[in-house]
């Protein structure tokens, strides 16, 4: 996997680097600074009809598969749809678009921080029925793409500090999932800045009565925005009180690997594997990731192998000669070792002993490492 540029200053997150984690020593500073949450821009010429057809066909799915790079112009029109207050006219077996959010689309105005402003309070204060969590995520994170970290996170926070205690308190399907994703934006602020954010939202959770005490709080029923700033800034400690066993919102779990690790491996709902809990819980978390990317389609199998493809491991090793022999993604399974031989070498020419078609998926692949 070829190297790619840092989004942000690459000295932000290293404090959180372990070195040698990755093959490349950008992956490295990548994985500490969030990944695969993040997302690139990518500075391609796209025209406007061609913009709003793909960001159509983005927005159709419930559940899309998440892609780390966008084209400038379609992730623009993708943000300023999603930042209006209904996006969709829903009925039976109906999703269209609202005029609004087409129109939106066609604009080719470059995205503002005023823009993403206002887009954030609408979101945060306002469920948008017929977008989905991951597309809600990737919409942050195009935002911070587009206009900054320093000015999305500075913005989610002045937002929050003005939600009156009711509405942080809430019940909500999806504004607590944009919340949630303050946690990736602090890891990618230079370090006065993102603790100065984490002493106002310490304050915003003192002032709602949302500190973690002895008794059981009302922050854990239910996900609410105190919910999520709790998980976003106690780690474990809030994990393990109001994460529902969700592995969505283990993701800022910076002080117990074990307790990520043990909260993977006992799953058993099927929650996606996630590249963010394999840096946070060990690369033993690979193990319990064995077979997991079989119940997604051709585009999850792909994004399995986007988010894990920069790890150096060898428990990642059975997992991609498995998915190289039998998933739909087998020729991106394969390029790991291709990419990678004398680091794969000796396994490959271990599991080429054996029968079977793994073993036969072996002895092909150490024919073209040589």
């Amino acid at each position: 996997m070829s190297s790619i540029a840092l989004p942000y200053d690459g000295t932000v997150a290293a404090p959180l680097t372990r070195s040698g984690f990755c093959f490349d020593a950008t992956y490295d500073r990548l994985f500490a600074a969030g990944w695969p949450h993040i997302r690139f821009i990518d500075e391609g010429q796209l025209d406007d009809e061609a913009a709003v057809l793909q960001a159509r066909r983005a927005l159709e799915p419930l559940d899309p598969a998440p892609k780390l790079r966008w084209n400038r112009r379609l992730a623009t029109a993708l943000v300023r749809a999603i930042a209006i207050p209904s996006v969709f006219e829903l009925g039976p077996d109906q999703k269209s678009l609202r005029a609004a959010a087409e129109e939106a689309l066609w604009d080719p105005r470059p995205m503002t921080a005023s823009e993403v402003s206002s887009g954030l309070w609408i979101r945060l204060s306002n469920s948008p029925m017929g977008v989905s969590d991951r597309m809600i995520e990737t919409w942050v994170l195009l935002a911070e793409a587009l206009t900054g970290t320093a000015a999305v996170a500075e913005s989610l926070v002045e937002h929050l500090e003005q939600l009156p205690a009711p509405m942080l308190q809430a019940r909500w399907t999806l504004p607590p999932l944009v919340t949630y994703q303050l946690g990736y934006l602090l890891l990618r602020l230079p370090p006065a800045a993102a603790g100065a954010l984490r002493s106002r939202v310490q304050a915003i959770l003192s002032r709602h009565g949302g500190d973690i005490g002895p008794r059981r709080a009302a922050w854990e029923d239910g996900f609410t925005h105190l919910r999520a700033l709790h998980l976003v800034m106690a780690g474990a400690e809030a994990a393990r009180r109001g994460a529902d066993r969700n592995l969505g919102w283990y993701t800022h779990v910076t002080d117990d690997a074990n307790f990520v690790r043990m909260r993977v491996a006992m799953d058993r709902l099927g929650y996606r594997p996630d590249a963010r809990l394999v840096f946070l819980g060990g690369e033993e978390v690979l193990g319990s990731y064995q077979r997991r990317w079989q119940r997604g389609d051709s585009d999850e199998q792909r994004w399995f192998i986007t988010q894990m493809a920069p790890i150096r491991s060898l428990c990642l090793a059975p997992v991609m000669l498995e998915m190289a022999t039998v998933s739909q993604a087998r020729g991106e399974a394969a390029q790991w070792f291709l990419s990678h031989p004398d680091f794969a070498r000796s396994f490959l020419k271990e599991q080429a002993e054996g029968d079977g078609l793994p073993a036969g998926q072996a002895r092909k692949l150490l024919g073209q490492i040589g």
